[in-house]
């Protein structure tokens, strides 16, 4: 009886969870208790969501076998790349034309040669090639604590497997590498496997991609332990408190509540 009183509970976080407690604990306080609360750093445009929406779609569609597997010898590999997401492209477009369409479609170009780059300098197919897209994922990250979240995009290359997250907009490093480090414990944990974890930022119409190494992951992932560790045990204790940096509150959907204002 004694051990089950000791017992402590135990929470299920998503990594959006995490990437909020990241900014401001009380946030998250507030989530824990059944306010609905949205905490995002900016606004995603419609172009940056008609990107994210192709990717993930041809991505998906890849993984999956909808399209017919190509001909290394015989076809052109980056034109059939382009042609086939191009298809996506124009399924998605056609459902709302607010986007900047050049710009979205430039990137699309710039991805399709990455893309059948790799193809061809490892003779793969593109089925084996794409895994996952929206796959969903949960583990146990503390003993009070499980993480759940969704893959954007696993790449087999090789005997390795990448880690690939779609980002348009502003970079935000601890957001960013929070995000990075807990997909490769999903990876590790879920798959048995030591992922290369990769973030592709769309930006000023260029694809930049920022690579992690294991120490910078797993000091990553000690950070964001000790730091919902810290927090779990405030929260139990009731000894949450408002956030004392204003400039994170604009991003907040509870900055109009007067609980969780300043004074």
């Amino acid at each position: 009886m004694e051990k089950f009183l000791l017992q402590r509970r135990v929470y299920e976080l998503s990594v959006s969870d995490v990437l909020m407690l990241s900014k401001c604990e009380k946030a998250l306080e507030l989530k824990l208790k059944g306010y609905k609360v949205n905490f995002k750093f900016e606004k995603l445009s419609y172009t940056g969501m008609l990107l994210h929406k192709t990717l993930n779609y041809f991505a998906k569609s890849t993984s999956e076998g909808l399209f017919d597997e190509i001909d290394l010898n015989n076809k052109n590999v980056e034109t059939y790349i382009k042609n086939k997401i191009y298809e996506v492209f124009f399924r998605e477009v056609n459902k709302d034309n607010r986007s900047t369409l050049d710009i979205v479609w430039k990137y699309l170009e710039d991805f399709s040669v990455l893309l059948s780059t790799i193809v061809e300098e490892n003779n793969i197919s593109l089925k084996d090639l794409f895994i996952y897209s929206e796959k969903p994922f949960k583990f146990k990250l503390t003993d009070q604590t499980f993480i759940r979240g969704r893959f954007d995009v696993l790449l087999r290359i090789g005997n390795k497997i990448k880690i690939i997250d779609y980002k348009t907009g502003k970079d935000d490093f601890e957001r960013d590498t929070f995000q990075i480090s807990l997909y490769y414990k999903a990876v590790k944990d879920t798959l048995g496997i030591e992922a290369d974890p990769h973030i592709m930022y769309f930006e000023d119409g260029k694809i930049i991609t920022e690579s992690y190494t294991k120490s910078e992951i797993e000091m990553t992932l000690e950070v964001i332990k000790n730091l919902i560790n810290t927090f779990l045990n405030k929260f139990e204790q009731g000894k949450i408190e408002l956030s004392t940096n204003r400039k994170f509150c604009k991003f907040c959907s509870m900055r109009n509540y007067s609980f969780c204002k300043f004074t």
